[in-house]
């Protein structure tokens, strides 16, 4: 399932506002921590892709939450998901948790 039809699925009825925060890791940091104090993104779930797992030199999930301070975030869900864009492998994963969370926060 790519993202654009997932996000048709999440976004069933068009009255309904959906509000996803998808971040690339070239300055996240700093990024991460503007757009978590952002009053329109309270309590929307955060999801970071720890993308090229299939190198050996990647960074690990660990090191990344560790890197980006994800365990002080008390305000939301958040998931941290490996994968590999190139070879595909977890991106489903991480769209899966998206689009869970995404539903039980509307009910």
């Amino acid at each position: 399932m790519g993202l654009l039809s997932l996000l048709r699925k999440l976004r069933s009825n068009p009255q309904d506002e959906l509000r996803i925060l998808l971040l690339g890791l070239d300055n996240a940091g700093k990024e991460l921590s503007e757009l978590l104090e952002e009053e329109k993104l309270v309590n929307v779930p955060l999801l970071v892709f720890a993308n090229k797992q299939d190198l050996l030199n990647a960074a690990t999930s660990s090191e990344i939450t560790d890197g980006l301070a994800l365990h002080t975030i008390r305000d939301r869900s958040w998931q941290i998901q490996g994968c590999s864009a190139y070879t595909k492998e977890g991106v489903t994963d991480g769209l899966e948790w998206v689009s869970k969370t995404v539903k039980s926060t509307k009910k």
